[in-house]
């Protein structure tokens, strides 16, 4: 805070701001309000969530709700009006999962009984319960309440997984969702007592239902709520259950329940229930699209043994195998405690009767995993270990006392740790390399120890004497590079480019393009190039540009034309037939997925590039206002292609922005010098609504017609004025394309729904 602004006291201070004597106007932008916006819109869907799941969880364990009709008509409505506000503010509908995890990701979590919430691409557990309080200011005694509330409320019932599939599509359903939540509150009740389940279906009719049993003979609320669902007589359902239990799909599909839908001739027939309860599916599924191999239901199986029946603790020790956070493991102790227990688990294998196939199950699945955490952590635990091996006066500590073949897989990735060192440091042709590094990078990229050797010769042709990078000779050895495609780019990207001669990035970040080029899956790279650039938002930095650059190469079926290119041609916005849908998809949901991470890194962008435009390139922004303004260009290009709900809000707030004569953008003290190339990167804003918008959005486009004479009279050049002229061209075309894409979207629907009647 400057001398001035000290002196001044609250009301002066407003008033001397508003005749600009203190202007901090430029530090605001359209774009950075309307992505925290967005972000907001996403924290308060994540908050309802919570509420939603307390009512849930009040409803099922409250005896007085489901004693009194009054009651509980009301509880009921306030759930499925939870819902219709969560399906507003969220803009999708999903299932609800709700499952004990075992693992808390935060260990000041002050929720001892630890679930997680799942919907759609959202996650939520207490510690990002407690960043969202911390983002919408709210009281801790509400959400954190709440969520503390309906974990505690499912674990004294033993409810370990909670499965919804409710959309409130039509008032069929919702009848279906409220008998169906009503037999499972009554079902407690009635087991305990040996009896039926007696209550009052939504339509007003009495239901009295015996509990059915499965293939162990214990009552199972899934079978019984199957029955009610479809209304199916309790003989012929008990007929149905011994005749499957005969089989072995049992087994196979871990309950009578699951193996009764995976019969085609059933699953046709028969209505799955709004809800499923301790269903162990849900322990290693996140959605019903996801498939259950017979090797995860036998470890499944053996895990729930394993832990004397108890469903909680096998949910630990599923996590331990299965879990899909370990990427977000960011503390020793967190990691050391899901090595012990699957420690114990592999112990307990080693003696069961198909001990190598599942073995072989859970070492593969903790390998996976372990590759996705971090570096830090896992040189922590080393170091922890002999530490706590000196201080006992072992030889090993803790990695000696866990099994052995787990022990060996951890200590490979420390191996690679080690190994990925001393491959930097071939930019200066000074390290060698020994057996134990090559035997680490043999395994790591699956070839024999004589092409790792290989391999790092290849790497070392690469560069001179002095360090710097052979174009000639990458190009010379691509072939051989492309064997060991997502291996070789994720090296090459993450440990090398750093290290490479500044003069040389340009070069050897092109030469990525060529290897890329080559790729068969390109997911992979994708998920590589992502990460590292929203990785640290707060940052910018060269090689953010050639990222984007490779991402939109990758999600093109042809890019053999890109790979010289320095900058993604703007006509690639009018490829549509040209795109890998499953590789675009596959990019839109790692975006959604990691959508704060991606706002920050845009929001980062964009008010640097206003910043630099107003007080020029210094030491705080030491990048030209010309490589960030084609930075934003290639996240407008890159996200127009993309699609999805994140690209949306960024373009259209982009298009907001950019398209106000009054944007900080061009209020700049040398706003003028790059007016041309602020417009330029207006009309990929443009472009991009065509691709990715709705009628809704028109409204931006007749804004911007309102606004032309005034941007045009920004450069007040003849070029400018062209630049304006063929923007308002865009502008209709990408009018007309939205138009017409949602006439056709109306044919088509009309015609779906008269083939229906």
């Amino acid at each position: 805070m400057g001398d001035m602004e000290k002196v001044l006291d609250g009301e002066a201070s407003e008033l001397y701001k508003l005749l600009h004597g203190i202007d901090e106007e430029y530090q605001k932008d359209l774009l950075s309000e309307n992505i925290e916006a967005e972000k907001k819109r996403t924290d308060n869907a994540a908050s309802i969530l919570i509420e939603l799941v307390h009512l849930i969880a009040a409803y099922l364990s409250d005896k007085r709700v489901r004693n009194d009709k009054n009651k509980e008509s009301i509880s009921f409505r306030r759930i499925v009006d939870m819902y219709t506000i969560l399906h507003q503010t969220a803009r999708t509908k999903h299932s609800l999962l709700i499952r004990y995890r075992g693992f808390p990701n935060d260990k000041n979590a002050e929720v001892s009984p630890d679930y997680e919430i799942i919907y759609g691409n959202t996650t939520i557990d207490s510690a990002a319960t407690a960043e969202i309080m911390k983002r919408l200011g709210v009281a801790k005694t509400s959400l954190a309440d709440h969520l503390q509330s309906a974990f505690q409320n499912l674990f004294r019932n033993k409810v370990y997984s909670l499965y919804l599939r409710y959309r409130g599509k039509n008032k069929s359903e919702t009848r279906r969702f409220h008998d169906s939540i009503r037999a499972l509150a009554h079902f407690q009740d009635a087991a305990a007592s040996d009896q039926t389940i007696r209550f009052r279906s939504d339509a007003g009719k009495e239901v009295i239902y015996p509990l059915m049993r499965n293939h162990d003979d214990v009552h199972d609320e899934n079978l019984t709520l199957l029955g009610i669902c479809n209304n199916i007589k309790s003989d012929s359902l008990a007929s149905m259950i011994k005749k499957i239990s005969s089989t072995n799909l049992t087994s196979q599909y871990m309950s009578v329940y699951n193996a009764i839908f995976s019969v085609k001739k059933l699953r046709g027939r028969l209505i799955r229930p709004s809800i499923e309860i301790n269903n162990v599916v849900w322990l290693l599924a996140d959605q019903e699209k996801e498939v259950l191999t017979q090797e995860k239901s036998e470890v499944a199986q053996f895990a729930i043994k394993h832990a004397g029946g108890s469903p909680l603790e096998a949910a630990k020790i599923l996590k331990s195998v299965y879990g899909k956070d370990y990427e977000r493991i960011n503390a020793t102790d967190d990691l050391g405690e899901r090595l012990q227990v699957s420690s114990d688990f592999l112990t307990s294998v080693d003696k069961a009767p198909k001990s190598k196939e599942m073995r072989q199950e859970i070492l593969g699945n903790i390998e996976q995993r372990l590759d996705k955490v971090s570096d830090h952590v896992i040189d922590d635990l080393f170091s922890q270990a002999q530490a706590d091996a000196y201080a006992s006066d072992q030889k090993s500590g803790f990695l000696g006392a866990i099994h052995g073949k787990l022990s060996n897989a951890v200590t490979f990735y420390k191996k690679r740790i080690d190994t990925k060192k001393k491959m930097r440091q071939i930019v200066n042709n000074a390290v060698k390399f020994n057996l134990n590094d090559f035997e680490t990078l043999s395994k790591d990229f699956e070839i024999s120890v004589e092409d790792a050797k290989a391999l790092i010769e290849m790497l070392k042709t690469c560069f001179d004497e002095n360090g710097k990078f052979i174009r000639g000779a990458f190009r010379a050895i691509m072939p051989e590079f492309s064997r060991y495609e997502r291996k070789i780019f994720e090296f090459l990207w993450h440990y090398l480019r750093e290290y490479v001669h500044q003069s040389d990035r340009r070069a050897f970040l092109s030469s990525l393009q060529l290897l890329l080029a080559r790729m068969q899956k390109p997911k992979m790279a994708v998920k590589t190039l992502l990460e590292d650039f929203y990785q640290e938002p707060e940052q910018i930095s060269y090689s953010d540009t050639k990222a984007l650059m490779l991402c939109s190469l990758l999600i093109r079926k042809y890019s053999q034309e890109l790979v010289d290119l320095e900058f993604t041609p703007e006509d690639i916005l009018k490829v549509k037939e040209g795109l890998d849908k499953g590789v675009v998809d596959y990019t839109a949901w790692r975006i959604s997925k990691d959508q704060n991470n991606f706002f920050d890194k845009i929001k980062t962008i964009h008010r640097t590039v206003i910043e630099v435009i107003d007080i020029g390139e210094n030491e705080k922004f030491p990048l030209p206002p010309e490589y960030l303004l084609k930075l934003e260009r290639e996240v407008y290009i890159f996200l127009s292609l993309v699609g999805g709900v994140t690209a949306r809000s960024v373009v259209i707030s982009a298009l907001k922005d950019y398209s106000d004569p009054e944007s900080p953008l061009y209020k700049g003290t040398h706003s003028h010098q790059y007016i041309n190339v602020l417009l330029q990167n207006l009309r990929i804003t443009v472009r991009g609504l065509g691709r990715l918008g709705s009628v809704e959005d028109l409204h931006y486009l007749d804004t911007l017609r309102t606004n032309g004479e005034r941007l045009a009279a920004l450069g007040n050049s003849a070029t400018t004025k062209k630049l304006i002229s063929r923007i308002s061209d865009w502008a209709e075309e990408s009018r007309k394309a939205i138009v017409d894409l949602e006439a056709y979207q109306s044919e088509e629907s009309n015609a779906a729904n008269a083939s229906v009647n």
